[in-house]
């Protein structure tokens, strides 16, 4: 979706810009042959790309944890600290990390 927008005007036979900020590759160069980076929100188009690049960011941070997660699970380590629990007594008593108290009954025990 279309989210910003700009336009390229001539006002009195000299190239011009609105809502938007010219960029040109050599500086001193024809104004008329710059590249336009536009600033004017089209708010549908805003607002559906907002929505969906910030649930895609989401995903990724939860992606991320959930396997971070699921790693020190693996590793018989606690999985908001990483500290070992492999010395702790058996799975069948309810215990928890020494290190932050996070309850330690669903570790891997070897």
């Amino acid at each position: 979706r279309l989210a910003l927008s700009a336009e390229r005007l001539t006002v009195h036979g000299q190239p011009g810009q609105r809502d938007a900020i010219a960029l040109t590759a050599v500086p001193g160069a024809d104004p008329g042959r710059s590249s336009l980076v536009p600033i004017r929100p089209v708010w549908p188009g805003f607002a559906a790309n907002t929505i969906f690049y910030t649930f895609l960011a989401l995903v990724v941070v939860l992606a991320g944890r959930a396997s971070r997660r699921a790693h020190r699970i693996r590793k018989g380590r606690c999985p908001e600290c990483a500290y070992s629990l492999n010395a702790l007594p058996a799975a069948g008593q309810s215990i928890r990390c020494p290190e932050c108290g996070t309850p330690a009954g669903w570790a891997k025990r070897r």
